[in-house]
């Protein structure tokens, strides 16, 4: 599987996967993607710490960091798992 860096119109990257010409995240935004449906569709900031977060694919890692990210905002403790069919090789 060959896969190549792509930067999205907000800026920020995804990966492309040439042989299928499927992107990992949106095009328009990878970032901006990720917020709105791993943070803001779940309104997870919203509830009482602490979070538990199952991911089904950890793709390219994307929703895990920014979830980490709002996890360090809170200063409370939390559990995050992904479970994954495969993973991406380097």
């Amino acid at each position: 599987m060959k896969l190549t860096l792509f930067r999205t119109l907000d800026g920020s990257f995804t990966l492309l996967n040439e042989a299928q010409h499927v992107y990992y995240h949106s095009f328009y935004g990878a970032v901006g993607e990720s917020k709105h449906v791993f943070l803001e569709s779940t309104r997870i900031k919203q509830l009482q710490p602490p979070w538990h977060v199952l991911e089904l694919g950890f793709g390219t890692g994307l929703n895990f960091l920014l979830t980490a990210d709002a996890f360090l905002m809170t200063l409370a403790a939390h559990q995050a798992e992904t479970l994954a069919g495969y993973r991406l090789k380097s």
